[in-house]
């Protein structure tokens, strides 16, 4: 996963057994925009509802794990 994303991740729940794996520092090194994982971000924690630490941004490469992925599209 590490080298996937690029070096340290972060790991953040999804509900459902669903995680996105992400570059811990991504944003701070100024990766771009994940287009696709920043839109599934937004779904699952809407900023309107969790304003705290939510830019609804998703930056650089990105793995999703768990069950039933086809449901996160």
């Amino acid at each position: 996963m590490q080298e996937y994303v690029g070096d340290r991740i972060q790991i953040v729940p999804l509900g459902k057994g669903r995680e996105i794996i992400c570059h811990d520092e991504g944003k701070l090194i100024g990766f771009s925009k994940n287009v696709e994982a920043s839109k599934i971000w937004s779904e699952h924690y809407p900023i309107d509802k969790y304003p705290e630490n939510n830019d609804e941004t998703i930056v650089g490469d990105i793995l999703i794990t768990g069950r039933n992925l086809e449901s996160l599209l």
